[in-house]
């Protein structure tokens, strides 16, 4: 079988953790990068994406600037936005920590750029940027900011645009620290895609979800460990799939083993089967929960069943006793779930089946659970 290559290895596709992000910054300033020269590309890259998007900045802006270093990527996005020609604001609501965040404040005060001593005002129009907290914050934030950030989102009388992961958010469960966090129109994840903002929980809180390219290494970003992937729209239309000769028969189409279904989900069985016949794969074979068993015949005859699984007395059903007499070798793809349910025990006892295989797994709800 061909080794997949799909998709690439790049800062639009890779998702990280709050840890592996930290891990490569700190590699990038060990191999010589200034942090200073990260911070200016960071802000100026975001500088640009606001100037392509201009009845965002009408009304002016207003910066609220964290402790850290992501506040400083906030200054730099102050300076270029004021040095346009837009009326800017900052506000920092807690005393700045970095030397470096330091330094582009005061820069800022001494090109003119208004530095507030009160929290700005909700009802404003202009466009909030929120630079407090980025990729570190790692506990609850003062519920005072979070309440001002959401008035001025639910008042809707200008954007909310957080940098990297809304101040107040998980990383990397995507969920609030403490009860809530900032509700953004637009979060601009900067360098890499967080993994927290991938998940459902994070919905409510990050808008529209754009990626900012910093110019990592790509060598560097190859050296990650337990990478995951991004997949988009964009990939799906471009990928360039092999047409097959008109004389090949279904074993050459590609074979797919599908598992998924119990006793307490018997339809998902059925409509994962309805998606595999529709993929166009020539050969389709299924381990089913012993209730779709008995009837898929009728309903989907082209499906080859290999063999039934056991449920327990909570209708989820034993992967293990799917797994254990299948020659995965015979397959190019095995989509895993949805509806198995979950068993820690059971899955535990499967896994050196799922790793040992070498073909596309496509991991279901279940699965990923």
């Amino acid at each position: 079988m061909n080794e997949i290559v799909w998709p690439t290895i790049d800062s639009k596709h890779l998702i990280v953790d709050s840890k592996q992000m930290l891990l490569l910054e700190k590699e990038i300033f060990s191999d010589g990068m200034p942090q200073e020269a990260l911070m200016e590309k960071a802000g100026i890259q975001i500088s640009r994406w606001l100037l392509k998007r201009k009845p965002l900045l009408k009304n002016g802006i207003t910066v609220l600037i964290g402790p850290g270093h992501n506040g400083g990527d906030g200054a730099v996005i102050a300076r270029e936005l004021f040095l346009k020609g837009y009326l800017v604001k900052v506000w920092c609501p807690f005393p700045i920590r970095k030397t470096l965040t330091i330094n582009h404040v005061n820069y800022l005060t001494s090109i003119g750029v208004t530095k507030l001593v009160e929290p700005p005002d909700a009802n404003g129009k202009e466009l909030w940027i929120d630079a407090v907290f980025g990729n570190n914050q790692i506990r609850k934030v003062d519920r005072k900011l979070i309440r001002l950030f959401n008035q001025k989102f639910n008042n809707k009388y200008g954007k909310v645009i957080s940098i990297d992961i809304p101040t107040g958010l998980c990383p990397n469960k995507g969920k609030p620290f403490s009860g809530d966090a900032v509700r953004a129109d637009f979060t601009l994840a900067v360098g890499l895609n967080k993994i927290g903002l991938t998940q459902d929980s994070a919905l409510p809180f990050i808008g529209e979800l754009n990626h900012i390219d910093v110019g990592l290494p790509d060598i560097k970003l190859s050296k990650i460990n337990k990478r995951i992937f991004k997949v988009t729209y964009k990939d799906l239309k471009n990928i360039n799939l092999p047409s097959l000769p008109k004389n090949s028969n279904k074993f050459k189409r590609g074979r797919t083993l599908l598992i998924a279904g119990s006793a307490k989900y018997p339809g998902a069985a059925y409509l994962a089967l309805k998606g595999a016949i529709s993929s166009g794969a020539g050969f389709i074979a299924a381990v089913l929960p012993e209730l779709v068993a008995e009837s898929i015949w009728q309903l989907s005859p082209e499906i080859v069943l290999k063999g039934t699984m056991q449920s327990d007395q909570n209708g989820n059903a034993s992967l293990l006793s799917g797994l254990k007499n299948i020659d995965l070798s015979l397959f190019d793809s095995l989509a895993l779930g949805p509806g198995i349910g979950i068993d820690n025990d059971d899955w535990q006892k499967s896994q050196d089946y799922l790793l040992d295989f070498g073909g596309l797994l496509n991991l279901g709800a279940d699965a990923l659970n």
